[in-house]
């Protein structure tokens, strides 16, 4: 089965973390799943990459697992009552002792807040609904004005915008959950809060440490991470666009356009690019999602963007089902748009494409030249590694994507590429793939849909070779 070329992640939680749900998800188009670290102890997450490995074997279909570190993000502590009333123009204190907080008092649980805010710095809470300005402070208290009030939670993040904080890259509690990742089958880290590439190749160096090979994803919600992307691309080996906190640490009118900027350079250097927060947000507690979300989704998928990404609205939403169905319809319904006009959007490609690897760069337009000249059914792509599969799925192409590896590892890794159909196969079919892609690519019912099938192979060696065989 040829899956939509978006692919579809959904995060666990509560509302998803059982076999029947899981199982559901999978099969509604669901390819990648994300274990959110900032919550659930290590036995549920252990539970649901039990799960997901044992229902994947059961139906056959190839599931990635990202797991999601908390990072360094700065939160407030409890409260008396769990919650407290907060209104414009009165002042509240912020203590970085520990404290309850009651009665406009709040604990910072960031222990050098007082010594980095200096008068007049913003303060944001639970994703900007709350703001504050720094009036003064002491040593270990900050006095600041509401400027913008309402309800303020227990563990509600904290943002100052525009400071450069003194947080590790890496928290004490993110190198724990990493020895424990690295001892399960997940195929992805996520790094949280990313400000450079140095903070990349940290996370990069300890899980080394632990004797694992595991990807590394960074998350751009800093604007420090926008404006070194490029230096945090030829580090992580894939980006999400968290556009959460994105939208709170910078102008919220401005990210739709670093969004469509960052989708491009991910691309333009073969690398994955996820599209994540608030993509669905109403179907929460709503079955049917908002037109503008419907649009929002649409403009990423128009974007190019390798991933959708399902926060709440699987993990602790009422509708987990149905958010993956409708992102599902919104990313066909693009796509088969897409696809009646694909002539125009291959000569946009070769046009525009830009990459800072010349070789790759021309194998990738020869690609889309001649799956826009000839009949082509699909491309099939010989992967050790995953990077000639990343070449592919880079040219957006509007023939299936067969990428085939001998390593379960890989074809995972591959999982979360754009329009890529990932397959295990043997040391014989790999070696021998004139005979096994004319076989794959008829018990696949694909045969009929084009004269001939492009083989690629030999980026792992500088060697690329694109040979065309009769179907």
């Amino acid at each position: 089965m040829i899956p939509f070329k978006t692919k579809i992640v959904a995060t666990l939680g509560p509302s998803s973390s059982n076999e029947q749900v899981i199982k559901t998800l999978m099969m509604e188009g669901a390819r990648i799943f994300r274990l959110n670290f900032s919550h659930g102890q290590h036995d549920t997450h252990l539970a649901n990459i039990e799960l997901i490995r044992s229902i994947s074997e059961k139906i056959g279909i190839a599931t990635t697992i990202i797991a999601d570190l908390c990072g360094p993000k700065i939160r407030v502590g409890s409260f008396v009552d769990g919650k407290i009333q907060i209104n414009k123009g009165d002042t509240v204190t912020l203590d970085t002792n520990p404290c309850m907080g009651a009665n406009n008092l709040i604990h910072s649980q960031y222990a050098l807040l007082a010594q980095e805010v200096s008068f007049g710095t913003r303060i944001l809470l639970d994703d900007g609904l709350l703001e504050f300005k720094v009036l003064e402070k002491t040593e270990t208290q900050v006095i600041a004005e509401v400027i913008r009030g309402g309800i303020l939670k227990n563990n509600k993040g904290m943002n100052l915008p525009g400071l450069a904080l003194s947080v590790p890259a890496l928290t004490e509690k993110d190198k724990k959950d990493v020895d424990f990742i690295v001892g399960h089958p997940v195929d992805y880290i996520a790094l949280s809060f990313v400000r450079s590439a140095s903070d990349v190749k940290t996370l990069q160096d300890y899980i080394q440490t632990k004797n694992a090979n595991i990807p590394v994803i960074a998350k751009i919600e800093k604007p420090q991470a926008v404006a070194n992307i490029d230096e945090i691309l030829s580090q992580a080996d894939g980006i999400m666009v968290a556009r959460g906190d994105l939208g709170v640490e910078m102008d919220p009118e401005k990210v739709p356009i670093i969004q469509k900027d960052l989708i491009r350079k991910a691309r333009a250097v073969f690398k994955p690019v996820i599209v994540a927060t608030q993509m669905l947000e109403s179907m929460t507690t709503n079955q049917r999602p908002t037109r503008a979300e419907v649009s929002d989704v649409s403009n990423a998928v128009f974007e190019g963007t390798d991933a959708l990404m399902l926060s709440g609205e699987t993990a602790a939403g009422l509708y987990p089902v149905e958010s993956v169905q409708m992102m599902r319809k919104v990313s066909k319904e693009v796509e088969s748009w897409q696809l009646q006009n694909y002539q125009s959007a291959a000569n946009a490609f070769t046009a525009n494409f830009i990459s800072s690897d010349p070789l790759r760069q021309s194998v990738a337009k020869a690609i889309a030249n001649i799956t826009r000249d000839i009949d082509v059914c699909a491309v099939v792509v010989r992967s050790r590694g995953g990077k000639s599969a990343s070449v592919v799925s880079s040219t957006r192409l509007s023939s299936p994507i067969l990428a085939l590896s001998t390593e379960p590892a890989i074809v995972r890794k591959m999982n979360l590429l754009w329009g890529v159909t990932p397959i295990l196969v043997s040391a014989d079919e790999f070696e021998e793939p004139k005979i096994y892609a004319r076989k794959l690519v008829s018990n696949m019912g694909l045969s009929n849909q084009g004269k001939f099938i492009l083989l690629l192979s030999g980026f792992g060696k500088s060697e690329p070779a694109i040979t065309v065989l009769p179907a």
